[in-house]
């Protein structure tokens, strides 16, 4: 077993990696403001399509805001983790697989 311990990451991939967490909920968003923007036209109520105009924009603009917040925290930790410690990680090396034991 061997100890590590994480002492700076990376901001562009925090950045990434908080892009990636936030694609289904934004996607969600996007969704639920065409829909409203498309069933708003259909029935001709710009009350619906003004409301789900802002839908369509909000995704852009929370995972802009996310990944911001996310570089951020990553600055954030890089300081602190250089003063105080970082994250520790136990890491176990596994034997690699042996093809006999392994059934068809």
């Amino acid at each position: 077993m061997k100890d590590y311990e994480v002492l700076e990451i990376n901001k562009k991939s925090f950045f990434k990696t908080t892009i990636y967490f936030m694609i289904i909920p934004t996607l969600l968003l996007f969704i639920v403001g065409l829909g409203m923007v498309v069933v708003g036209l259909i029935i001709k109520e710009t009350f619906i399509v003004f409301m789900g105009i802002p839908y369509l924009i909000m995704p852009v603009i929370l995972i802009l805001i996310y990944g911001l917040v996310g570089m951020l925290v990553a600055l954030v930790y890089n300081k602190l983790a250089k003063r105080f410690g970082g994250l520790e990680l136990k890491i176990v090396e596994k034997d690699p697989p042996v093809e006999a034991n392994y059934l068809p």
